[in-house]
């Protein structure tokens, strides 16, 4: 073990680590029973919209109830409503939608309900799905019979980028989540077409899979490809029988226009809550937009190059589950980095490259690296006490502290993925004790 997983392991132990965990859950549980009881006009006690990014949802989900479906990706319509269902929302604050069409069906529903009741039902799945998620990738990995798995899922729940940015903060990452835990699940269980079919639900925000389509071209995974493409088409048709083939055009008209707002005034957005590279860079190099620019092409292009040779060297031990995970591992690892505009609370998804890592970790084959012992562990602690201070720190000086642990956390599975190809016979072995 190295000094520094020595360090925190001793001082994150698990008595620690649990009673700060349920600590910061039912903190959580309690801020939310307040939300419901205070709101008014949409602000709650604590000034923020009631359900805060869910408006989004129910406002599309409004649309697609009561408008002509064509016009979901209207903005101005989309403004107007936004400030019908939060009142109190100043003239300038608006929260447009963006997401595929065929997620506003699935919460269409939910728009016929008061908002206040919706987004109680919103929240409550999107802890269920992350909950489910967590459990399914938990029993994907052999290795984590060992574990404790209650204390682990406490420390899933209570990480900051998803009890309070997502489950509190109304984001649907918890359904990308689910979806990419689902997709390795079955992946694992050899049905591989079922997998790709669950990964697809991702479309509903692509920046998820920016590095996996890559990683299973890469690594000849061409079932769950497959099982990808036809449940894309599947849900192409959905958000066309939804809104029209107008309205989809409507779909790339709105996300080409909010990148390109990004990209030309960053300012209006809160580069904080961005992980990325580039948002990072946004944060250090406000003033210097060429050469943040030529830094983040650079930067973006050796690590993708990086990832894709990992990925075509894995593919020579394609029917390998070491393999598979490592190759998934490196994609949920390095998303959050690569990915554009990648917000915080997207990046639980980082949560399934810790689990796939450390059960990598505790197999033979991991012993020819040096640094295998408990590091991904003492990551997921500073990850997690990172995530509380980032934003702050973002603002005041800059750094994206975040993401400086990310890319830590994503060399550090290259890198046992370097040490698993050095030792091919290992590996084997230990996937035919299997």
């Amino acid at each position: 073990m190295t000094p520094f997983a020595k360090f925190i392991c001793g001082l994150a132990t698990q008595e620690r680590i649990r009673f700060l965990s349920i600590g910061f859950i039912l903190a959580a549980v309690a801020g939310w029973c307040l939300s419901f009881a205070t709101v008014e006009r949409g602000k709650t006690i604590f000034g923020s919209n009631l359900g805060a990014d869910f408006a989004e949802y129910y406002v599309a989900g409004t649309i697609l109830n009561e408008h002509d479906a064509e016009g979901l990706y209207d903005f101005s319509l989309q403004d107007r409503l936004y400030h019908e269902v939060v009142p109190a929302a100043g003239a300038k604050e608006s929260l447009p939608f963006v997401y595929a069409p065929f997620f506003a069906a699935f919460v269409r529903p939910l728009a016929l309900l008061p908002y206040a009741w919706s987004y109680f039902i919103f929240s409550s799945v999107s802890m269920a799905l992350f909950v489910a998620g967590f459990r399914l990738l938990w029993i994907s990995v052999p290795e984590t019979e060992s574990e404790n798995y209650v204390l682990a899922n406490l420390i899933a729940v209570s990480f900051p980028p998803f009890i309070m940015e997502c489950w509190l903060g109304g984001q649907a990452s918890a359904f990308a989540f689910f979806s990419i835990a689902l997709a390795f699940y079955l992946q694992s269980r050899g049905r591989r077409a079922l997998g790709g079919a669950a990964l697809a639900v991702c479309l509903f925000k692509p920046t998820f899979l920016v590095l996996f389509v890559p990683m299973l071209v890469l690594t000849r995974q061409f079932r769950t490809l497959a099982g990808f493409f036809f449940s894309a088409l599947a849900l192409g048709g959905i958000s066309a029988a939804t809104v029209g083939w107008k309205g989809c055009s409507g779909y790339i008209h709105a996300l080409a226009a909010y990148s390109k707002v990004k990209a030309i005034a960053p300012e209006v957005f809160n580069a904080s809550k961005n992980v990325d590279l580039y948002s990072c860079l946004q944060l250090a190099l406000p003033r210097s937009p060429e050469v943040r620019q030529y830094i983040f092409i650079s930067v973006v292009l050796v690590l993708f190059l990086c990832l894709c040779h990992t990925w075509w060297r894995m593919a020579r031990g394609h029917g390998n589950p070491a393999s598979q995970r490592l190759s998934w591992a490196c994609a949920l690892a390095w998303t959050p980095l690569l990915s554009p505009h990648f917000g915080i609370y997207d990046s639980i998804i980082v949560v399934a490259a810790i689990v796939l890592a450390r059960g990598l970790e505790k197999q033979p084959a991991a012993g020819v690296c040096r640094f295998s012992q408990f590091p991904v562990y003492s990551l997921a602690i500073v990850l997690y006490v990172a995530s509380w201070f980032s934003q702050g720190l973002g603002l005041l000086i800059g750094i994206q502290v975040y993401s400086g642990v990310l890319l830590v956390l994503g060399s550090y599975v290259l890198v046992l993925a370097a040490c698993w190809r050095r030792a091919p016979q290992a590996t084997c072995a230990a996937a035919r004790s299997r």
